[in-house]
């Protein structure tokens, strides 16, 4: 009998949890045959391999991510890993600058819109920009 791989990644979870320097006091679990993506088991956060390698998205989530998620009532995997990019610049951005990042002000600059399938951060209607030269699509990843 083959074992339950979870969308494939059953026999390279161990690998997934090494290569993303993902920590065993987070608690990493791979799901079971039963468990959903949505609604959340409490306490958890449920992310896939290829999210992780295509916006090079590393855990732990900030306090300040999930606070704009949780305002905006979406989940981490409902929004384009573009956009969690914008969301981190912001983040660092901030506390570049010494600053802690506040929800209010990045809602000055960016707004939450629907491009089916998933969630992006559009800039305000604003002539004060947060970022030069965002990046319209995944295909404009080679920033060079």
């Amino acid at each position: 009998m083959t074992p339950y791989t979870a969308n494939g990644i059953g026999p390279h979870f161990d690998a997934l949890i090494e290569t993303y320097g993902i920590k065993p006091e987070w608690h990493h679990v791979l799901p079971s045959e039963k468990d959903t993506a949505f609604p959340l088991c409490d306490g958890k956060v449920t992310l896939s391999a290829d999210f992780f390698k295509f916006s090079n998205f590393r855990p732990p989530i900030t306090r300040f991510c999930k606070e704009i998620l949780d305002k905006y009532v979406v989940h981490i995997s409902q929004v384009h890993p573009l956009d969690l990019m914008k969301l981190r610049h912001f983040e660092y951005a901030s506390l570049s600058l010494g600053y802690l990042p506040e929800k209010l002000v990045f809602r000055a600059f960016y707004t939450l819109a629907r491009k089916a399938p998933l969630f992006t951060f559009d800039p305000q209607s604003t002539d004060v920009s947060c970022l030069r030269l965002i990046p319209s699509s995944s295909r404009d990843k080679d920033w060079n």
